[in-house]
């Protein structure tokens, strides 16, 4: 699979008791993680996200799964999130195949990072030839 630009996807990895799967999204584009909420294979996308600069606490993940965060370590006060990745928690539906659902999302993501958001001045402007 290639990689994308605009994102990228941890494997999925059981999480929690039960048959529950769930991967990190690393993306800069808060309409993908909007996307990713829609999908009919998502139970829960972690709420608002973090920027990979906070230390949100993920009760569904044991301290051994969770990935390491770099930055947890550097002085909360000297860092900025401003301009950082947004990077949630994926939780996928049990009724799916983990390994089928992560690569129709990472499918759908992929097309989706491809379509261009125009800033609203474009769309005015548009319109208005229009």
């Amino acid at each position: 699979m290639k990689p994308n630009e605009h994102f990228t996807m941890s494997e999925p990895r059981r999480i929690g008791v039960g048959a529950k799967y769930a991967f990190w999204l690393t993306t800069d584009e808060q309409a993908l993680v909007e996307f990713v909420k829609t999908m009919l294979c998502v139970v829960h996308v972690s709420e608002d996200g973090y920027t990979l600069r906070s230390s949100a606490s993920l009760s569904a993940i044991s301290d051994d799964d969770k990935p390491e965060n770099p930055h947890d370590h550097e002085d909360s006060n000297e860092v900025s999130d401003e301009g950082m990745p947004l990077r949630v928690l994926v939780t996928i539906k049990d009724s799916f195949d983990a390994d089928e659902a992560w690569h129709w999302i990472y499918s759908e993501l992929d097309e989706e990072a491809r379509y261009v958001r125009l800033d609203s001045i474009w769309d005015d402007a548009i319109n208005g030839v229009l």
